[in-house]
């Protein structure tokens, strides 16, 4: 029974399909971009929501209702923000009154740091400074008419209110916003689940309810608890700098908590405000020191020690697609898009892990490997990069045997790479070029394989012949390489085969080699009318030896059982699809195999709980 080949769609109707996708997501991200301040509030509340769950979840555990606890969550949410909001506006008022009397002093320092970087006088590095100061800001021409511009008397006050008035308007009125959605979003929960679930309908009812199960769990614990942590770390860092004497602690404690929601470079570019600010007012240099190597080092312990204790196991995003996200959702919705950019990233790995429509999103934002062990081996042979080649197959060695890694990823490769030059994807000698590399690759194994064989000699007289033949190319005959190397070296005498030997050039090798055992090396989607007609003749000339025919790669099973089927009615005594079954089968049989001569083996009985067809002795 042949396997149904996945149905492949037109080329014309793929580019529509393509050309589509990206029409529609480029709408999207103008849609979110121009939409921002009603996205940006609705992206909030969806964060909230999910970092207050976990509360609300306990406090209802705990035999308080869904309301009660509702509103004592965000109540105390609320009372929070409001303290810090009003203990960070006095401190930010402060810092400015202390910026201006330190006015003096911060230009010493600057002019010190001038004079340190390009030196003073007349060397040649502040020359070219004042060059460049000179270029960028040109002292005005006294020549030159000014020009004036008269308007029309009005009131200051009320300009200046309009400026300030207009975004903090727009800021109240979204924070409101986001406000009334987590509360309704707490209290609602369960019933927007259910609505979400209905508009997947009752066939993918059961993915959409594990991907909401992952979103509303995992998602809801990992913000919650990189809350807590970023909370914990900012306080922290905040009780160091009142220790070292730094002003306004509570303030740059605040400005490191937020800036670590930004993946990777949020600490380091947090504690710049606070190093600077000590280097401006300090006497020294011992105090911006002290706070620059002190908060990298918490950082340092943090992500190495209680990141991943805190966190468990890691949500599986890429370090490259945190970065990029970062820049992405900055650009679309500014400081707020890179604060939420990690949250974001992480829920949108979380449906595309479900969601067969947004699977890109998983492989583009996770860490998973994108290409199988025998995907990334022929992607590498085909573009004739060695070096990668081997390092696909060396660095899958420590979790499996080399035996294993044969089974798994290089006769697969081998498949595909006949698959290739099926479909006459091969240009002049690139074929042989990719063989080549292929050989190589597989030498490396061989001799990993080795390297753990048992030495132990055996009498050369207890030595058995095995003659290896390649069913049609080199394909093939490397396939067969693998397979004498996972042999037990000094039990068998190995003859291989060249590629492309006729069947009667292979015949006169068998009268003159005369192996008790004959292996057929055969990779799909290579016909099986040859390897019957081999074996028809190998069992007509040796009707007494064990064929064993190795059709490697086979996976599907009903493909594998027609197979053997059909092989062993041209006379073949057993078919296997790895390496490692045929090992194994050969070693069962060896015993009756080196007795052959002192002992009778009747064709229909079972070796080993297999037929032993052809084992009776001539």
């Amino acid at each position: 029974m042949t396997p149904s080949r996945p149905v492949v769609k037109p080329v014309w109707q793929r580019a529509v399909l393509t050309a589509s996708a990206c029409v529609t997501a480029a709408i999207l991200i103008a849609a979110v971009h121009w939409m921002r301040a009603l996205v940006i509030p609705i992206a909030m509340a969806v964060f909230f929501t999910y970092v207050l769950s976990p509360l609300v979840a306990f406090l209802r555990k705990r035999g308080l209702p869904r309301v009660p606890a509702v509103v004592l969550v965000v109540g105390l949410a609320v009372l929070t923000f409001l303290g810090t909001s009003l203990i960070l506006a006095r401190q930010v008022s402060d810092l400015s009154e202390t910026l201006a009397q330190n006015k003096d002093r911060i230009v010493s320092k600057l002019t010190a740091a001038r004079v340190a970087v390009v030196g003073e006088g007349e060397s040649r590095w502040a020359k070219m400074a004042a060059e460049f100061e000179h270029s960028l800001a040109p002292p005005p021409d006294p020549n030159t008419p000014q020009e004036v511009v008269v308007r029309p008397a009005g009131t200051p006050w009320f300009s200046r209110l309009e400026v300030v008035v207009g975004p903090a308007t727009e800021a109240f009125a979204q924070a409101g916003f986001a406000f009334v959605l987590v509360v309704f979003m707490l209290l609602a929960k369960a019933d927007l689940q259910d609505r979400l679930l209905r508009l997947f309908g009752d066939t993918g009812l059961t993915t959409a309810t594990r991907a909401t199960g992952e979103v509303s769990r995992r998602i809801s614990r990992y913000l919650f608890s990189q809350l807590v942590l970023n909370v914990s770390f900012g306080l922290l860092c905040a009780v160091v700098l009142f220790l070292l004497g730094v002003q306004y602690a509570l303030l740059w404690g605040f400005i490191i908590t937020l800036m670590r929601y930004v993946p990777y470079i949020g600490t380091p570019a947090g504690v710049l405000p606070p190093t600077l600010f000590a280097f401006a007012v300090s006497d020294g240099w011992w105090q911006p020191v002290t706070v620059l190597v002190v908060i990298m080092g918490l950082e340092l312990v943090c992500n190495n020690l209680v990141e991943p204790k805190v966190y468990g196991a890691s949500l599986g995003v890429s370090e490259v697609a945190l970065l990029v996200s970062a820049a992405f959702w900055a650009f679309l919705w500014g400081p707020i898009g890179l604060i939420l950019s990690g949250p974001i990233t992480t829920c949108l790995l979380a449906l595309g892990k479900y969601l067969p429509p947004l699977r890109f999103l998983y492989v583009l934002l996770g860490t998973d490997p994108p290409l199988t062990a025998p995907l990334a081996l022929y992607q590498r042979l085909m573009a004739r990069n060695q070096d990668e080649a081997v390092r696909v197959v060396t660095e899958a060695i420590p979790e499996d045997t080399p035996e294993k890694v044969f089974d798994d990823a290089v006769l697969p490769a081998l498949s595909m790479l006949v698959q290739a030059k099926r479909d006459g994807e091969f240009e002049g000698d690139e074929e042989k070029q990719v063989l080549g590399i292929a050989e190589e690759v597989i030498d490396e194994l061989v001799l990993e394989v080795r390297s753990r064989t048992d030495k132990t000699a055996i009498p050369a007289n207890e030595r058995l012949r095995l003659l290896a033949c390649p069913a049609a190319d080199d394909a093939e005959r490397l396939a067969l390489e693998a397979f004498t190397a996972v042999l037990t070296e000094q039990q068998w005498e190995v003859k291989v085969s060249p590629a492309g030997t006729l069947a009667s050039e292979l015949l006169d090798t068998v009268g003159q080699f005369d192996p008790d055992v004959v292996v057929v090396s055969s990779l799909p989607p290579h016909s099986l009318a040859h390897v019957r007609y081999l074996c028809k003749r190998l069992r007509t000339r040796l009707p007494n030896a064990y064929i064993l025919v190795g059709r490697w790669g086979t996976t599907t099973a009903e493909v594998a059982e027609a197979d053997a089927a059909s092989l062993s009615a041209a006379g073949a005594s057993a078919v296997t699809n790895t390496l490692l079954d045929a090992r194994a089968k050969l070693s069962g049989y060896r015993p009756v195999l080196a007795d052959r001569a002192s002992e009778s083996v009747i064709p229909g009985t079972t070796v080993n709980g297999e037929a032993a067809f052809g084992m009776a002795p001539a």
